[in-house]
C-alpha cells in the first residue's frame, strides 16, 4: 500500500512538474509568493517551494526558446537604468562599515529582484501567457485566504494572523493583489459564461477584505485602496463597460452599508482607527526610522552611507519605504537612476492607455489595467514595508508594463495580417 501511494505521488509529480515546465508563466506566479505559500518556514533546498519555482520557471522558458518558439525582447533604456542602480548597489557595498554585507545585499537585488524582473522581461509576450500568470496568482490568493479565515474559525481569533510563520505583511500584500485581480474580473467578465463568473467574483471580494483584515495590517490595505481608485477613475474615462458607472455606485453603496452595519464585527478592527494608526507602535517604530534617514542622508547626501548601511549604522533592517532607502544607502545618484527607472516605467503605463487601449478587445483592455492597477498597489504597499532586496513581485510587474506596448503592437499587428489576408482571398474568389 505504501509502495502504491508512493509510485502516485511520483506520477502526479511528474505531471506537475511536465505542465509547469510547458507552462512557466504559472511557475513564475507562483515563486512570486511562494513565501506566503509555504506559510514562511524554511525548508531544504529540494523541498523549497521558491528555489524549486524558479529553477522550474527559467528551465520553462529556456526550453520554449530551443523548441523554436519567437521571441520578441528588445533591450531598452529603461533597462540600463535599471543595470545602472544595479552597479550603484554593488559599488555602494564598499562605503559600509561591513562591506560584504553591503555586497550580500547587492547580489540579493540582482539575483532574487532583477532576475525574475529580466525574465517577465524576455519571455512574457502574449496576453493569453500573462492571463495564466494572473489567474495563477488569483487562484493561490483564494485558496490561502479560504484557509486563514478557516484556521481563524477552528482556532478562534486572536489578534493578527498569518498562514503558519509568514509574516503578515506578505500574507496581507497577496490578499490585496487578490482582491485588485478579483474586482476587475468582477467589473470586466469574460464573455462566456460571464454571469456565473461574475457572480464568483462578486462572492469572494468580502472573503479577501476579510483576510486583510484577519492579518491586522494596514499598509496593503491602502494600497489596494488607492490602486483600485485609480483603476475606477481610468474606467470611468475610458468607460470600460456600458454600466461600468452603475456598478460603481452600486459597489461604493454596498461597501457603505456593510461597514456600517458589519464595522465591529470585522478582526483587528481597532487596528484601523486613526488613534491606533497615529499613536501605534509600527508608527512609532517608523517616525523613529524616518528621522535616522533623515540624520544619515543629510551626512552623505550625494552618494548615501552605501549599501546595507542603515542597518549597519542604525541596527534597523530598513526603513520601511522604498524611496527613503534607496536615497539614505545610495544618496541622490541612486535615486536618480531608481526615480529614472519608475518614470520611464509610468511613461510605458502611459503610452498603453493614451495609444493603444482603445484599439484592444475587452479581455486585452482587462490584462493591461489589471497590470497598471496591480503595479500601482505594490509600489504604493513599499511606502510602508519591505526591502529593496524583497521587490520581486513589484519589479516582475514593472517589467509586464513595460511589454505591454510591444505585446499590443504584435497582436495589433497579427490582426492586421489576417485582415489583409481575408481581403486578398476575397478578391481572389
Amino acid at each position: 500500500m505504501e509502495f502504491i501511494l508512493i509510485a502516485v505521488l511520483i506520477l502526479v509529480a511528474v505531471i506537475a512538474l511536465v505542465y509547469l515546465l510547458r507552462y512557466p508563466e504559472i511557475a513564475l506566479g507562483i515563486f512570486l509568493f511562494s513565501y506566503v505559500i509555504e506559510g514562511g518556514m524554511s525548508l531544504p533546498w529540494f523541498l523549497n517551494l521558491t528555489l524549486v519555482m524558479f529553477v522550474i520557471a527559467v528551465l520553462g522558458f529556456i526550453a520554449q526558446l530551443t523548441i523554436g518558439k519567437k521571441n520578441n525582447f528588445r533591450l531598452q533604456l529603461v533597462d540600463l537604468w535599471l543595470l545602472g542602480f544595479i552597479i550603484i548597489l554593488f559599488a555602494g557595498s564598499y562605503l559600509v562599515p561591513n562591506p560584504e554585507a553591503g555586497f550580500i545585499k547587492a547580489l540579493r537585488f540582482a539575483t532574487i529582484v532583477f532576475f525574475p524582473y529580466l525574465l517577465a522581461r524576455v519571455f512574457f509576450n502574449e496576453c493569453a501567457q500573462i492571463y495564466r500568470f494572473l489567474k495563477t496568482i488569483l487562484v493561490l490568493a483564494a485558496i490561502i485566504c479560504i484557509a486563514l479565515i478557516a484556521i481563524s474559525i477552528k482556532q478562534g481569533i486572536t489578534g493578527r494572523m498569518a498562514l503558519f510563520e509568514a509574516n503578515e505583511i506578505p500574507t496581507a500584500t497577496l490578499f490585496a493583489v487578490g482582491l485588485v485581480l478579483t474586482v476587475i474580473e468582477a467589473m470586466m467578465p469574460s464573455q462566456r459564461n460571464w454571469k456565473l463568473d461574475r457572480i464568483l467574483y462578486v462572492a469572494i471580494i468580502p472573503v479577501f477584505l476579510y483576510g486583510i483584515f484577519l492579518t491586522g495590517v494596514r499598509g496593503p490595505l491602502i494600497a489596494a485602496v488607492v490602486g483600485l481608485a485609480l483603476y475606477f477613475f481610468i474606467g470611468f474615462l475610458k468607460r470600460i463597460t456600458p454600466k461600468f458607472r452603475v456598478a460603481c455606485i452600486t459597489a461604493l453603496i454596498l461597501i457603505i452599508i456593510g461597514f456600517y452595519y458589519l464595522g465591529d464585527r470585522l478582526p483587528n478592527i481597532e487596528a484601523y482607527s486613526l488613534t491606533t494608526i497615529r499613536e501605534g507602535l509600527s508608527t512609532a517604530e517608523r517616525l523613529e526610522q524616518y528621522s535616522l534617514v533623515r540624520n544619515l542622508f543629510s551626512q552623505s547626501p550625494l552618494l548615501g552611507v552605501g549599501t546595507n548601511g542603515f542597518e549597519q549604522l542604525t541596527g534597523w533592517g530598513y526603513p520601511h519605504n522604498i524611496f527613503m532607502e534607496v536615497a539614505v544607502e545610495n544618496g541622490l545618484i541612486g535615486l536618480i537612476f531608481f526615480g529614472t527607472f519608475l518614470g520611464i516605467v509610468g511613461w510605458y503605463g502611459f503610452r498603453f492607455l493614451a495609444f493603444y487601449y482603445r484599439r484592444l478587445d475587452m479581455p486585452k483592455q482587462k490584462i493591461g489595467l489589471i497590470i497598471l492597477t496591480i503595479s500601482l498597489v505594490l509600489l504604493v504597499g513599499r511606502q510602508f514595508s519591505f526591502g529593496l532586496d524583497m521587490h520581486k513581485d513589484l519589479f516582475v510587474f514593472l517589467a509586464l508594463i513595460v511589454n505591454l506596448p510591444v505585446i499590443v503592437k504584435l497582436d495589433l499587428g497579427l490582426k492586421q495580417n489576417k485582415v489583409e489576408k481575408y481581403h486578398e482571398l476575397q478578391k481572389t474568389l
